[in-house]
């Protein structure tokens, strides 16, 4: 309680990077007036489109090893598929259990043998990274739980359509059906139809990052 009564005295205004942590500042107290959301950004000039890049059927993940993100999940979510695709992981090693299960599961698609997966863990070089994005025709983003993740920001600013679990603040940068998609989080089955969705269809897959492109830039 004096931590709460300290922090609602602290300030004159408070911003959030997003609307869902409206809801705990409210619940300390702090009236409505006093909050408001600035919302974060991203180097529109690196992450930008490259046409020539895109690649056909490829699905890409980047996030780090932990429960929270949802990697596993989207492994499993390749097993809905009813086409192969490219499949592109892009995991940084956090939590040493999580990851060891996340290396099992994907050795397991990996032997399965349907999809094409290029692994690359790890990635920490940036214009390398851009590559990935636009190379990219869907992004997933199956975290369980968040905030907010600049992927999915970095991703739009290269046209890159997301589908993304419903859950934190995505849906105020996510438009379902306009500039990607939004899925019941833990829902591999859901995730899957919307990625399939979107790699089938090559006009929607333009449609959607061109209106991801637009977000970022307004």
């Amino acid at each position: 309680r004096l931590t709460r009564d300290i922090l609602r005295g602290s300030a004159d205004h408070f911003l959030t990077g997003c609307t869902s942590t409206i809801a705990p500042l409210r619940a300390m107290g702090i009236p409505p007036e006093r909050i408001g959301t600035v919302h974060y950004g991203v180097d529109e000039t690196t992450f930008q489109p490259q046409p020539a890049r895109r690649e056909p059927r490829t699905i890409l993940f980047v996030g780090a090893l932990q429960a929270h993100k949802g990697g596993v999940m989207l492994l499993r979510a390749l097993r809905h598929l009813q086409r192969p695709a490219r499949v592109v992981p892009l995991p940084l090693r956090r939590d040493p259990v999580y990851g060891a299960e996340f290396a099992g599961v994907l050795a397991e698609e990996t032997a399965r043998g349907f999809h094409s997966i290029e692994h690359v863990p790890d990635l920490r070089a940036q214009a390398r990274l851009v590559r990935y994005y636009q190379a990219a025709t869907v992004f997933a983003t199956p975290s369980l739980e968040s905030v907010f993740e600049l992927v999915n920001l970095e991703a739009l600013s290269c046209g890159t359509p997301v589908v993304a679990s419903r859950v934190g603040g995505f849906p105020d940068l996510i438009a379902d059906g306009v500039n990607g998609y939004l899925v019941p989080p833990g829902d591999p089955a859901a995730l899957a139809a919307r990625l399939e969705q979107v790699l089938d269809d090559p006009a929607l897959a333009a449609r959607l990052g061109d209106a991801g492109r637009q977000t970022i830039l307004r």
